[in-house]
């Protein structure tokens, strides 16, 4: 008999390669990042047509629930089997995350500094070290409010956060009161977007919230599955109304070379909230043995496909473009060609690493 733990279980390892194929056509999205395609940018027109709409619906509404739910399961799955906590399990703990977060994170960031063609600064430490964490260095605010060299690592950067603060984060979460306080406070933040989400590297608003909701299900050993099964149409339903309106009323707007977003936070917000619950829903109740398999690439999808989306975009724009003026079905087709080289070669690398156990653990941590 399969149990409610075991269809969570199931869930989990089903929705991690989708969740990582979102966040790719996300950082892949040429209404967003215009820049990706070179020479080869023209004004093309996407206001109120289908496929402007349907970019926006994958790339940005869908898309907002990916990186939550990853930091709401990293949560879940870091308490879920604790029945106290100590400083042994403190150190059991981040011992073992040195190797699943914190070693692939110096490698994949070292990759690319040498890839970008940045070996000439290692000579600065300095630099180096916030390349790292957020650089550069010029400007604090600017290092403090960006990425690590590679991208969508920021996330990893901010599980390694969650990890060093677990002994606060199970303190507070461990009481309920004071967990919901803190959830209540860290919601606010979120939902009506107040500035300074990301204000220290490792310790962002997203993060903190999310991976606390997950800590409190997996200290207090509650199924996320068991508190929504009565509510199930509900959450789905509200998530699907939530997608539309963000989809509809959300708009970038391309002015001087800067790319200006237009829309309404909370709706975006509460879009990203309804789609955690409501993915893990739909993962639990159609779980698959495919998705699962692939899940073991998610990790690498994740980590390699920014830094090379420029160069991908380069090369397929060159073969496949004849004129630097696009219209609107030729870019779709060239950024879905796109996500699914980049997903692909990540599958094959993938491959590879499991194949070489020094590899898997130096880019996989092991997984």
């Amino acid at each position: 008999m399969i149990t409610t733990e075991n269809r969570l279980s199931f869930a989990i390892s089903t929705i991690r390669f989708p969740l990582a194929v979102l966040i790719v056509c996300a950082h892949s999205n040429p209404i967003k990042f215009p820049n990706l395609l070179g020479d080869y940018y023209c004004e093309v027109s996407f206001s109120n047509n289908l496929i402007h709409y349907l970019i926006i619906f994958v790339a940005w509404s869908l898309f907002s629930s990916a990186v939550p739910c990853f930091f709401a399961i990293s949560g879940y799955l870091f308490f879920k089997k604790l029945v106290f906590f100590n400083k042994r399990i403190y150190f059991d703990k981040l011992k073992n995350r040195f190797y699943t977060l914190v070693l692939p994170y110096v490698v994949w960031n070292f990759c690319f500094i040498l890839y970008f063609g940045l070996w000439k600064q290692l000579g600065d430490i300095g630099y180096l070290f916030l390349w790292f964490v957020g650089g550069p260095y010029e400007n604090v605010v600017n290092m403090i409010m960006s990425c690590p060299i590679d991208g969508p690592l920021w996330f990893v950067r901010d599980l390694i956060g969650a990890v060093f603060l677990s002994p606060i984060i199970y303190y507070i979460f461990k009481r309920p009161k004071l967990g919901l306080v803190i959830f209540l406070m860290l919601l606010v933040w979120y939902l009506f977007g107040f500035s300074h989400q990301y204000w220290i590297p490792g310790i962002s608003v997203p993060c903190l919230l999310f991976y606390g909701v997950g800590a409190y299900l997996g200290i207090h050993k509650v199924n996320v599955l068991d508190v929504v099964s009565s509510y199930r149409k509900v959450v789905l339903y509200i998530w699907i109304a939530l997608l539309v309106i963000d989809t509809l009323t959300t708009h970038f707007i391309n002015e001087d070379g800067i790319t200006r977003l237009e829309n309404y936070v909370i709706i975006h917000s509460l879009t990203s909230i309804f789609g955690v619950v409501a993915m893990l829903i739909i993962s639990a109740r159609y779980p698959s043995r495919l998705l699962m398999r692939l899940g073991g690439s998610s990790f690498v999808v994740y980590a390699l496909h920014m830094p090379m989306l420029q160069q991908t975009y380069g090369i397929i724009l060159c073969i496949f473009v004849n004129s630097q003026c696009m219209n609107e079905f030729q870019l779709l087709g060239i950024y879905l060609l796109v996500v699914s080289i980049l997903v692909m070669f990540a599958m094959v690398l993938t491959e590879i690493f499991d194949r070489i156990k020094f590899l898997r653990i130096l880019f996989k941590g092991g997984r």
